[in-house]
């Protein structure tokens, strides 16, 4: 005899809230796992961040961006600032000093 009472556990991914965008600058996301997305954050040319931002944004099932869901804006003064390199589909940040 089977037994009807057994219930399979389900789980639905509660989507995350849109990634603000950082002023003076532009954020790329892609999907990451099963209805997850992984965003970095980017300046516009002649504006940099303030202080260094998490090096990505990860939103998984439970609906909450990782680290956190605060954008910093982007501005003109800086004390570092990033370089970025796209290869292909990776892309490859480095940070360098201006003596």
């Amino acid at each position: 005899m089977i037994d009807k009472s057994f219930r399979f556990p389900l789980s639905i991914a509660t989507p995350c809230d849109d990634l603000p965008t950082p002023q003076n600058g532009a954020k790329a996301c892609d999907k990451w796992l099963e209805g997850g997305k992984v965003c970095t954050l980017h300046c516009n040319v002649g504006y940099d961040f303030a202080s260094k931002p998490p090096e990505f944004y990860a939103c998984g099932g439970g609906g909450k961006w990782l680290p956190h869901d605060t954008v910093q804006d982007c501005s003109g003064e800086t004390k570092y600032q990033t370089k970025t390199a796209c290869l292909g589909h990776l892309m490859y940040m480095y940070k360098y000093e201006d003596h």
